[in-house]
């Protein structure tokens, strides 16, 4: 690097990129549930995915490479979790079961439930993922309200 060049450094994904990012991983390379990717596949990076396997890939993660759930997957995840409550009156008795106790179903579970829910269908958990991703989007230029979840 030329010493009179400024290195920058990458800009981290917003939560509607990594959100919306998911969505296009899923739509490209196949929907998968009841785990984060389909680890049959020899190429972990176009195998079939779950929302939050999505979430992983959008952040340049393979899926199952790490301990943990990483920072800008785990805020995608969150504020995912928090939309389809706010979508899905369903969901909110399973949060509340949990806060009290009743159930083991945390708020970072939501999303893999709602991919995961019997009957559920690809153009379904793409357009909750994209929806969502709008709704943050609408919610950082100040706009809130039913119009754009």
């Amino acid at each position: 690097m030329n010493p009179t060049q400024k290195q920058t450094t990458p800009a981290r994904p917003t939560i509607a990129d990594i959100l919306r990012g998911s969505a296009n991983i899923i739509d490209t390379n196949g929907w998968h549930t009841h785990s984060l990717h389909d680890a049959e596949n020899p190429y972990p990076s176009l195998a079939a995915v779950c929302a939050v396997g999505g979430m992983y890939l959008a952040c340049g993660i393979l899926p199952g490479t790490v301990g943990y759930r990483p920072a800008p997957v785990n805020d995608a995840c969150d504020y995912f979790a928090s939309w389809l409550l706010s979508q899905h009156p369903e969901y909110d008795s399973l949060f509340r079961d949990y806060c009290a106790g009743l159930d083991p179903v945390e708020v970072a579970d939501l999303p893999i439930r709602f991919n995961d829910t019997p009957d559920r269908i690809q153009q379904e958990v793409t357009a909750a993922l994209r929806a969502a991703a709008n709704c943050w989007d609408a919610n950082q230029r100040g706009i809130t309200g039913p119009a754009v979840n």
